[in-house]
């Protein structure tokens, strides 16, 4: 099975494979990935309760949907790859911005973490919308169907092993740092190393010509 992935991918433009390079990293660290195991955790050992946890992915959920008609607009109007790019960045920023919220004044945590969560799927939302109409144009015609089905697929196997290796990144830097699972530090190194991975997807869909 792993010599038809590959096979596939060689046969493949450049640019199509950059974009799966992209989808993958997002996949291994955002979406379903690395972010999927380690931010609820990391909410609690900041001392938040379910309800809190519970409004924040409701926000995230609810930014995706309510962006994602836009998102297909202003794509038309200013260009998939480029959007595509500001959606990356905008994930980069949320990234960031979650685990370093607990730099925030106290009773300021909370907004950061939900505005930096909204930002996080707004950025989905630009590069998932105008992923599809990005393909269309940078495939042939006889890569197309090959290309969705690839991107499905690696984004499944990229995000079983972001949230695999996820599981052990907490264990792996409390130990580095001296601490315990139960401070929120080593969570929090998780969090940002998901968050780097998205430059190097930035760097992928701006390689596409």
């Amino acid at each position: 099975m792993l010599a038809n992935y590959v096979g596939t991918l060689r046969r493949f433009n450049r640019n199509v494979r950059f974009y799966l390079l992209a989808t993958s990293l997002l996949g291994f660290a955002i979406d379903g990935g690395v972010y999927s195991v380690i931010f609820n955790l990391y909410l609690l050992r900041l001392g938040f309760g379910p309800e809190f946890i519970g409004q924040v992915n409701s926000v995230g959920l609810l930014t995706f949907a309510l962006s994602s008609l836009p998102s297909g607009a202003v794509g038309a109007r200013f260009g998939n790859r480029r959007m595509m790019v500001v959606g990356l960045v905008c994930m980069v920023v949320g990234g960031f911005g979650l685990p370093l919220a607990q730099l925030a004044p106290v009773g300021q945590i909370g907004p950061v973490i939900l505005g930096a969560y909204a930002l996080l799927y707004l950025g989905l939302a630009l590069y998932f919308v105008n992923s599809v109409p990005l393909v269309m144009d940078i495939a042939a015609a006889e890569e197309r169907t090959h290309a969705f089905s690839m991107q499905t697929a690696l984004l499944a196997l990229a995000a079983f092993s972001g949230a695999l290796i996820g599981g052990f990144l907490p264990r792996l830097f409390a130990a580095l740092m001296g601490m315990t699972l139960h401070q929120p530090a080593p969570y929090r190194l998780a969090l940002v190393f998901a968050a780097a991975l998205m430059v190097p997807a930035v760097w992928a869909i701006l390689s596409i010509r």
